[in-house]
């Protein structure tokens, strides 16, 4: 297998593995959204019920208080008069009153009672949404994660084997390791990332440098990623944040990887993480000298970094 074809499987894996964690972002985001719709015409139809039973209170007292007017002009008189007892109301005025109140007293109750239909009809498609919901929720929480996880396996084996497969030394060797650096021809045994004091790196055996010297990555592009690092993506893995969720950031923010967080966690806490070696009291740096200098230029105490052992025998085949 070429190494062009093993870049290609990687990259389709990545975005495939990209893609899943977009997915289960977007829909659950798109679930939070219907729940909040189907709150808002929940709460509506409540108000509505509220704002129309109400308004069947009001118009009921008005129809009866309009009948009782009514009787007592009848009482008085012992027939319908055309005049009222009220010097300003008219007996045909009174009755007006009543018939008009009673049209708007039904209209009020036939909205009571279509309200009601309708919060019932919602309630059920509610109850059915969100059973299926909940469904979606644990699917999303329970494959998702193991699809992800999956890929991230098969990337790092790809990694590995590029690696490997580049080294020097060929595939005759036998590697009981997962990883090499550019700065040495060792195969190296990985540990986990880990906070190392800077007073306790190895500078002798590093030369100084200037902001020229800075080639493959800009000084000032640097400089602005150990901030990132500083700022947000190591504060962030404290809470517990994974590569998932730098990815996840990216995206929300709309950041392409060149200046996103995920490289920077790529850079301190992934595949480019800095690796040293740990010799008597002192680490000797393997790979990942401009980001120390930088580091103890910007008064850090201390930085991310692999612990490795560095195996210098191989046995063949």
């Amino acid at each position: 297998m070429s190494s062009k074809v093993d870049v290609q499987a990687i990259d389709a894996l990545n975005n495939m593995r990209v893609g899943l964690i977009q997915y289960k972002s977007g829909a659950e985001d798109a679930l939070r959204r219907m729940e909040v719709a189907i709150q808002e015409v929940q709460n509506y139809l409540t108000e509505r019920e509220v704002y129309w039973r109400s308004q069947v209170a009001r118009l009921q007292e008005k129809y009866e208080q309009a009948n009782r007017n009514l009787r007592s002009c009848t009482e008085k008189t012992g027939y319908a008069p055309r005049y009222s007892q009220s010097p300003t109301t008219s007996y045909d005025e009174i009755q007006k009153i009543v018939v008009d109140t009673q049209r708007k007293l039904t209209e009020a109750q036939n909205k009571v009672d279509e309200i009601k239909r309708w919060r019932r009809q919602v309630e059920q498609y509610a109850e059915e949404y969100r059973r299926q919901a909940q469904q979606t929720l644990t699917f999303l929480d329970g494959e998702i994660p193991k699809a992800t996880s999956l890929l991230k396996q098969w990337i790092q084996q790809l990694e590995s084997y590029i690696q490997i497969s580049s080294s020097p030394m060929g595939s005759s060797a036998t590697h009981t390791v997962q990883t090499t650096t550019a700065d040495t021809d060792f195969p190296l045994s990985t540990d986990k990332i880990e906070d190392i004091p800077l007073a306790q790196i190895d500078w002798e055996n590093i030369e100084p440098l200037t902001p020229k010297d800075y080639k493959k990555v800009p000084y000032n592009e640097m400089r602005a990623g150990l901030l990132k690092l500083q700022q947000v993506v190591k504060p962030q893995i404290e809470l517990g944040a994974t590569e998932d969720d730098f990815m996840l950031m990216d995206d929300e923010q709309g950041l392409e990887y060149a200046h996103g967080y995920h490289r920077i966690y790529e850079a301190f806490y992934g595949r480019d993480a800095i690796a040293v070696e740990k010799v008597g009291e002192k680490y000797r740096v393997l790979n990942g000298r401009h980001r120390l200098l930088l580091a103890k230029e910007l008064g850090w105490e201390s930085i991310p970094a692999r612990i490795v052992f560095v195996s210098r025998s191989n046995t063949g085949d």
